[in-house]
């Protein structure tokens, strides 16, 4: 049975069902009432036991108990399989989906009359599920009745005639006939690539067909056209099967656009009336709360912000939404001394987050050139500054194990290169390291607002990829040249202490540039030396810096500022001075 078809069905047995479980939660009530029933039941049961008659009008007292079980009545029964079978189906098919859904109902209903202490007499639970369950079977048995009958069948089921090529066909037969059970007959098949019109036609006119399955994945398009326009000739209907690209997710919909007809794939809920009324329920439920509860409070939390500490009252942040268009939200700074606890949270998250990156970096590393730090230049690059940020030796030798495949760990993490443009037209790359590509490229992209990203390849070639390592000596005077010619770095520029923070102030800081190949001999030589490696990685160095005035710095750290907090940024290099 088609999809269309299939829900309006549902939405009449849904229908059906409600009123018919309604009815039984009035009958349950009623029966229990009745003191002929109640003296009946009594014979049965021991004296200890015996139920009192209830009065008629207690029945008035749950009554409002219909607007969860009309409702809920129909839901539960989907959830339990329910709907989800053949108009003609096996009794074990019916029944049990159905005994399932009246417990689950009936049991709903007994803890509301217990939540709210409304009247729940002994047996009505047990009445209503003999009731409820008897009804719709009763409902259901004389569908099936009905539905066996000649002329039933000659109403509901479709006659199909199944075109495509032999192997196509052959499945589509097969895919009905595990599938559709009785609703769909296939009656003939044609060949769409060796089949003329004129022998589809008779096809038709033989058996009758109501409708044509075609299934173009491998035939010609100007065949499928042929096919589409003899069926709205002969009055029948055309289905084409949407399976000529390959989808894991996305299901295909029916629609048109300026009069074209259109075939969607979409695997994102598609809009529909809960959507329209949740969207207009949380739009309402904000300006409500804004209107009667922040048209007081707001004012007060400014005013005790301003009061006690200095400052803008409120500062904005970009979030990614929908498809990953950036929005913004404004919230309310942190009051008084709170700053000084706000300072020491945002030092241990930042130390959290640079942990984080440093044990990816270690794990990629890994994966890529092997576990052994001495034959692994940018793995020992990495537990080098692992160490030097204080990492356990435990997490880093669990971020090379599960880098190299070393036990039951895997590495899942992903290296991104992004690169793209600064405001003012600074070159940028970024380095991303991260276990969901398709959630981290659109937030990329909205951090990237106020500059441009561009495509791969486009800035590498304005930077040199290359080893960095930065240290720092005691002796403020000593020769950074004759240390780098030893190393084995091919270039040296002096590092300060407004550079890196790791250099102390009135020590000799340098940045050692080397091949990529000769971080790990250089780092080893400079430590053996009395010096103190304070960075040591591959990077990029810019071959060239466009002249930026105060303002436009400022502009572009802030830019900086943004990318390198994001979770997934490993580091940023830009051409900045």
């Amino acid at each position: 049975m088609l999809q269309r078809d299939r829900q309006i069905r549902t939405q009449v047995h849904q229908l059906a069902d409600a009123c018919l479980f309604a009815a039984s939660f009035w009958l349950a009530y009623a029966v229990r009432g009745n003191t002929t029933f109640t003296d009946w039941v009594n014979t049965l049961l021991p004296a200890k036991l015996e139920m009192e008659s209830i009065p008629p009008e207690m029945f008035q007292n749950v009554w409002w108990l219909y607007f969860a079980l009309v409702p809920a009545a129909p839901l539960v029964l989907e959830s339990q399989g329910f709907y989800n079978r053949p108009a003609v189906s096996s009794r074990k098919a019916l029944i049990w989906p159905l005994l399932r859904g009246s417990l689950i109902v009936t049991l709903g209903i007994v803890v509301l009359l217990f939540f709210f202490k409304a009247p729940a007499p002994r047996g009505v639970a047990f009445i209503f599920i003999v009731f409820s369950c008897s009804l719709v079977w009763i409902k259901e048995e004389i569908l099936m009745v009905a539905l066996r009958s000649p002329m039933a069948k000659a109403q509901y089921k479709r006659r199909v005639i199944v075109a495509g090529t032999p192997t196509e066909t052959n499945r589509l037969r097969q895919v009905l006939k595990a599938r559709a059970g009785d609703d769909i007959e296939v009656v003939a098949e044609y060949n769409l690539v060796a089949s003329t019109m004129p022998q589809l036609i008779e096809l038709l006119h033989e058996h009758s067909a109501s409708s044509v399955l075609v299934s173009a994945k491998h035939a010609n398009f100007e065949r499928v056209e042929l096919i589409i326009q003899l069926c709205e000739t002969e009055g029948v209907e055309a289905w084409l099967v949407a399976d000529f690209f390959a989808t894991q997710i996305a299901r295909a919909s029916f629609d048109e656009i300026s009069g074209h007809p259109l075939i969607v794939f979409r695997s994102t809920p598609e809009f529909s009336w809960q959507m329209l009324f949740k969207q207009a329920l949380d739009l309402f439920g904000a300006l409500t709360t804004l209107i009667f509860i922040g048209s007081w409070l707001f004012p007060l939390i400014a005013l005790a912000i301003k009061l006690t500490s200095k400052g803008p009252v409120m500062f904005r942040q970009q979030r990614s939404g929908l498809n990953g268009a950036p929005f913004s939200i404004y919230k309310f700074r942190t009051m008084g001394r709170q700053w000084l606890h706000a300072k020491r949270l945002v030092a241990g998250l930042k130390k959290g987050r640079t942990t984080g990156k440093l044990v990816r970096e270690i794990s990629v590393a890994a994966k890529m050139g092997g576990a052994d730090p001495g034959m692994n230049p940018r793995l020992f690059t990495a537990v080098e500054k692992a160490k030097k940020e204080s990492v356990t030796k435990d997490a880093i030798q669990r971020a090379i194990n599960k880098g190299a495949g070393i036990g039951d760990e895997k590495m899942i993490m992903e290296h991104v290169v992004y690169e793209g443009r600064a405001p003012h037209n600074v070159p940028v790359i970024v380095e991303v390291y991260t276990d969901n590509v398709n959630r981290t490229a659109p937030e990329i992209r909205v951090l990237f607002k106020k500059g441009q990203l561009a495509t791969s390849g486009s800035n590498k070639f304005l930077f040199d990829h290359v080893g960095l390592v930065e240290a720092h000596h005691p002796d403020a005077n000593i020769d950074r040249e004759a240390a780098a010619i030893e190393a084995g770095a091919n270039e040296v520029e002096v590092l300060t202490h407004e550079q890196n923070d790791d250099v102390p102030e009135g020590a000799a800081g340098a940045k050692f540039i080397c091949d990529r190949t000769a971080v790990a001999q250089v780092s080893r030589w400079i430590a053996a030396n009395g010096w103190t490696v304070v960075t040591s990685e591959i990077g990029y160095v810019p071959k060239q810096f466009p002249e930026l005035t105060g303002a436009q710095q400022s502009e572009v750290g802030e830019f900086l500022h943004e990318l390198d907090e994001h979770d997934d940024v490993h580091r940023v290099w830009a051409a900045v001075k």
